[in-house]
């Protein structure tokens, strides 16, 4: 069902502030005010297709149904005229999922300045599955430019969203519970009804309806308990299905609560029964989920610590020059979903600089999470690695301190040689630090290790990274901050 709360705008500009809100049928809504809302369930709710692209509705959607987009040629796309004045704390957020397509183009037209404007970093999609994404459309850029923000006076006459320029048979993007909003959302979702469980060989299917909220659900959080013990929780989805596999032979009970894209949790569902028939199905866990499992006590600790006190939302990368990399920071934006984020690289500098600069970042920048990539610069001899250990344990306690969940970074690899000795060395011990001390990983070697031929992610040099390579680097953070996202989307 479409709400088109934009309507047709006046575009005046006697009043402009980034605050300014030109919409003549925009709804307030528990804070934040809606622009436009849109499920699909009905129709195409004002979207057409761009560059040839097949539009139509689909069955396979996060609830009923959802808009999806065939590419035929480069750019195949899909656009919704808008008119929202002022950029101002103006977000985007929708689920979206491709075929053949790790990130979807973005563009928003400001008829100011007569040109589009598009977001640092399209989100990575995982093939086939649906990601939620939330867009900071008063932190993107125009076109015409290569740093900088928005102004504040715009006026968005339409969003587009496209497909590679380099085309490929099947490839395909859908889009659900699209929502163009203003404002901090601080509403959480609403009680889940309707939970159905049904016991099947291929294990315990769940349903349920739809979470009720002031701008729409970005995901699910699953819990499980066995019989009358206590829940535990299992999964997360971002659709109203999921088939819990994992369970095996017995009585169990299930319950669910909604997250929204700003991270407020919804309370518990009502609990449902099943007795289950299906043998449990082995896991195959990766390194981040396993981490997970020793971290999440010590992280849930931390990042209560500083609730109400950080910047909620907010990331901070540190580290030398491969921080300080241009591209870097718009390829972590693409990999940390929804969250701001901040660089702050400083070249040449070791681990002793980020222990002592440490603390000027944390009052500048304030985050909820800080990504720690230091080590390039040191020493790599034996007899170094204890100071540098003991450097990268102060960073992260000045972290803690404040309630800043921090994540340690392996380094890249240095040179051309496979192994890249002296620095799997230093990463060896950058893992037993993070186990020692109970915080994530984020495994930036190991990426590049499995990515192949190191001179497409490494320039000339042996040391920086090209774009493919910072693409690595984000998505190792992504990885990571998936499994802090699923410890601390959850409650007793």
């Amino acid at each position: 069902m479409r709400t088109p709360f934009a309507g047709s705008v006046a575009f005046c500009f006697s009043v402009f502030l980034t605050t300014v809100i030109a919409s003549s049928g925009a709804a307030e809504s528990d804070g934040v005010t809606i622009y436009y809302r849109m499920d699909f369930d009905g129709d195409l709710e004002g979207w057409t297709a761009v560059s040839d692209g097949r539009l139509s509705l689909a069955e396979e959607a996060v609830d009923g149904k959802a808009l999806q987009l065939v590419c035929t040629k480069s750019w195949s796309g899909t656009l919704l005229p808008t008119g929202v004045a002022g950029s101002g704390n103006l977000k985007m957020a929708l689920s979206m999922k491709g075929r053949k397509v790790e990130s979807v183009g973005v563009n928003v037209f400001d008829t100011v300045a007569r040109d589009n404007t598009t977001p640092y970093g399209y989100r990575y999609l995982a093939d086939g599955r649906w990601t939620p994404i939330l867009y900071f459309l008063d932190r993107c850029r125009y076109n015409s430019q290569t740093t900088g923000f928005v102004s504040p006076q715009t006026v968005y006459d339409s969003i587009r969203f496209y497909g590679p320029a380099e085309y490929e048979p099947g490839m395909q993007f859908s889009i659900d519970n699209f929502v163009l909003y203003r404002g901090t959302d601080t509403q959480p979702p609403e009680k889940v009804t309707g939970l159905a469980a049904r016991a099947t060989a291929a294990g315990v299917q769940l349903s349920w309806d739809q979470a009720a909220d002031n701008v729409a659900p970005q995901l699910y959080v699953i819990s499980r308990a066995a019989a009358d013990g206590a829940f535990t929780k299992i999964a997360e989805s971002p659709a109203t299905t999921c088939t819990d596999t994992t369970a095996g032979k017995g009585a169990y009970r299930y319950r669910l609560l909604a997250v929204d894209f700003e991270e407020n949790l919804g309370p518990w569902s009502d609990a449902v029964r099943v007795d289950a028939v299906s043998d449990p199905r082995p896991q195959n866990s990766t390194q981040e989920e396993t981490d997970r499992l020793d971290f999440a006590e010590h992280v849930r600790g931390v990042h209560a610590r500083g609730v109400g006190k950080v910047r909620k939302g907010h990331a901070t990368l540190f580290g030398d020059s491969l921080t300080g990399a241009t591209v870097y920071p718009h390829c972590a934006r693409a990999a940390l979903g929804n969250l701001t984020v901040n660089a702050f690289g400083y070249p040449s500098m070791r681990t002793s600089f980020g222990r002592n600069k440490v603390g000027e970042i944390l009052e500048q920048d304030n985050p909820e999470f800080m990504f720690i990539l230091y080590g390039t610069n040191n020493n790599k001899a034996e007899e170094h690695l204890p100071a540098a250990m003991d450097d990268l344990a102060a960073i992260v306690a000045a972290c803690e301190q404040r309630g800043t969940v921090a994540v340690l970074g392996t380094i890249p690899p240095r040179g051309w040689t496979p192994e890249s000795a002296p620095e799997a060395d230093f990463n060896r011990r950058v893992v037993e630090l993070c186990r020692k001390l109970k915080i994530p990983t984020g495994y930036i070697f190991e990426g590049f290790q499995a990515a192949g031929d190191r001179r497409k992610y490494m320039g000339g040099d042996g040391v920086h990274w090209t774009g493919d390579g910072m693409a690595i680097g984000g998505k190792a953070w992504g990885r990571t901050l998936e499994q802090v996202r699923f410890v601390l989307r959850d409650r007793p």
